[in-house]
């Protein structure tokens, strides 16, 4: 997804001609900075075709029988392709046709192209082109831009992001909410799958999972699946405690895949699992048409998901279809997830209970925009591992905001109303010795998808907490994003926020693991270029509907950040503005700006009045 930043620059002309100073502007669909007075760098991500950069040209530029001139060149990698064009707008013809070109640059190689001016009017613009698509990240200098006679310079100044879209938001019994909750909702102590944890509601948790439909021959069916489930449903229907609580039906392993073949000793994710045909078919439709049906009764029910599906076809999938996954790779592994399971599951839901979203867990972020149909929430997972005995801030923190920008690029792209919520990591009880998050990691990894732009928080999962895990970090976390999810819900005005921090600076932000497959056995060990921008600082600003602002910002370093400056270009700012998790911590405003150490992976959010 292609994300639009545009940067207003004080700039002045120098050369034969003596102008006054005027404003310029430079937009692009790709990220970029300016680096010095007459330098700009652009990041092109993996992208769709057309992007653009256009440099708006000043109002005294002269223009005549003369050459507008610049140069290319590559920062990184060490070689790449670039197909482009330059164009004039506004005029369109005030240069001589250009057609589209493939440079072959190599790193720190400069490229300078002269393009002669026709008629004697200034276009408004000039555009660089390119009508392909890229398929891994580069970086270009764009320098020494002449025209005619006059050089194009600017004075240093902040670099303001253009609108971002935002996702819309999550709909409970028709109206906005910002799901946060977990994946269990019930007290330690037991299974009473009809009790609610009230620490868990006092926490701001408004949605749960509630059970997986299942095949009534398999062992857990009475205990576990349908029998349970309605029963449960009926006892809290008219319980008050539930009565803004979203309750998720999860589809089961061996609902939505066969497991006739399965010898494995296994259940779900690892197990031989076969798509579903004939007779095996005809009676998962059933099951499932008779299931929802009885479901559609009860209105907390927000929808229906599903357990990283990627990973159960795997053992099959990968048995069976060797030859297409070397050819395809995930593209074939997501029509397969659509063929074998979506083409019948979401017909009958679709007729059987209206209003019922899809929310299934994707797993892997490189099926996020394949598996579109699958889903009107996307619900994305990614738990990085902590090490027994390793210190704070060790784990790989930082591949929660790849896999959240991941999702949202997916779920934007896809568009059609689609909106996404992201399954943090929420335990301390999984094998022998798991190692606990502390608060502050534990609000990096709630707060960081928030940033990227999320719609919701849901983590992994209650009844794998210790009861002093969730008293102590699990709750109070949950506490300070449910203080705040009314801005989450709130305009989004990107837009007027700025670092110096917003690029990506070190090396494990700028390469991460081609897919994360969640399972352990099945991990992909070789890192390849960033295909979405985690920078080293997150922002994002929020206004709230009674008119108030929430300043977001979340360190995705694992180092101590001395100093990050920041610019805001609202209007009536306060004098300071005190943090509303750390409220220790404060920040002074002068013009908009103010300045601020960030610890590793810190969370900090301002809340505030302006214009």
């Amino acid at each position: 997804m292609m994300s639009h930043r545009v940067f207003f620059l004080f700039a002045y002309m120098s050369a034969l001609l003596s102008l006054h100073a005027a404003d310029f502007t430079v937009s692009a669909n790709v990220a970029g900075r300016q680096v010095k007075e007459d330098s700009y760098q652009f990041t092109f991500s993996a992208t769709e075709a057309n992007t653009w950069i256009k440099f708006q040209l000043p109002a005294k530029c002269t223009w005549g029988a003369g050459q507008t001139e610049l140069s290319i060149t590559l920062v990184k990698p060490d070689a790449v392709t670039f197909r482009f064009a330059v164009k004039a707008i506004g005029p369109d013809n005030a240069l001589a046709e250009s057609d589209f070109t493939s440079l072959e640059l190599k790193k720190s190689e400069s490229h300078r192209f002269s393009y002669a001016q026709v008629g004697d009017k200034a276009p408004q613009e000039l555009c660089i082109l390119s009508d392909e698509a890229m398929k891994s990240p580069f970086t270009i200098e764009i320098n020494q831009i002449k025209v005619g006679d006059t050089q194009i310079q600017s004075s240093m100044a902040w670099v303001q992001n253009a609108p971002v879209t935002a996702l819309p938001p999550v709909l409970f019994k028709g109206k906005p909410f910002f799901p946060l909750g977990a994946y269990d909702y019930w007290p330690i102590g037991g299974a009473n799958k009809a009790r609610i944890d009230p620490d868990f509601l006092a926490a701001g948790g408004n949605i749960t999972d509630f059970g997986n439909l299942a095949m009534p021959d398999w062992s857990g069916y009475e205990k576990f699946a349908q029998p349970t489930i309605f029963a449960n449903l009926e006892k809290v229907k008219d319980d008050p405690q539930f009565e803004n609580v979203a309750l998720l039906i999860g589809l089961g392993f061996n609902l939505i895949m066969d497991n006739a073949e399965n010898t494995s000793g296994k259940q779900g994710h690892g197990s031989y699992m076969i798509p579903a045909t004939g007779e095996a078919l005809a009676a998962r439709r059933k099951v499932l048409t008779e299931a929802v049906q009885k479901i559609s009764a009860y209105e907390n029910v927000i929808g229906y998901t599903m357990d990283e599906p990627e990973n159960l076809i795997w053992p099959y999938y990968s048995a069976q279809r060797k030859k297409e996954w070397e050819l395809y790779k995930d593209q074939d592994l997501a029509t397969c997830m659509l063929e074998w399971i979506n083409s019948w599951t979401k017909p009958i839901i679709r007729e059987h209970h209206p209003g019922a979203q899809l929310m299934p867990i994707i797993g892997w972020w490189t099926t996020y925009k394949q598996t579109a149909d699958m889903y009107d929430v996307l619900i994305a997972n990614t738990y990085p591992g902590k090490k027994a005995d390793a210190p704070e801030f060790a784990a790989d923190l930082f591949t929660v905001s790849y896999d959240a920008a991941m999702q949202v690029a997916a779920v934007r792209a896809n568009g059609d109303g689609r909106s996404a919520i992201f399954m943090p990591p929420m335990f301390d009880i999984w094998r022998e010795n798991t190692p606990q998050y502390t608060i502050n990691e534990q609000l990096y990894v709630m707060f960081a998808p928030i940033a990227q732009g999320v719609m919701g928080i849901h983590g992994w999962r209650l009844q794998r907490c210790s009861a002093a895990y969730r008293k102590f970090v699990i709750y109070p976390a949950m506490k300070e994003v449910s203080r705040l999810s009314e801005f989450f819900l709130g305009e989004w005005h990107n837009e007027l926020l700025a670092s110096d921090h917003d690029d990506a600076t070190v090396e494990y932000l700028l390469k991460f693991k081609e897919r994360e497959r969640l399972q352990e056995g099945l991990e992909d060990a070789e890192s390849k270029k960033a295909l979405a921008l985690v920078p080293d600082v997150s922002h994002c600003l929020r206004r709230h509907a009674d008119g108030r602002y929430l300043m977001l910002i979340v360190n995705n370093r694992r180092e101590f950040l001395p100093e990050v400056r920041f610019k805001c270009w609202l209007e009536g700012l306060p004098r300071s503005m005190t943090c509303n998790i750390n409220r220790s911590r404060s920040v002074w405003l002068k013009n908009g700006e103010f300045k601020t150490s960030l610890k590793p992976f810190e969370v900090l959010a301002f809340v505030f009045n302006a214009k």
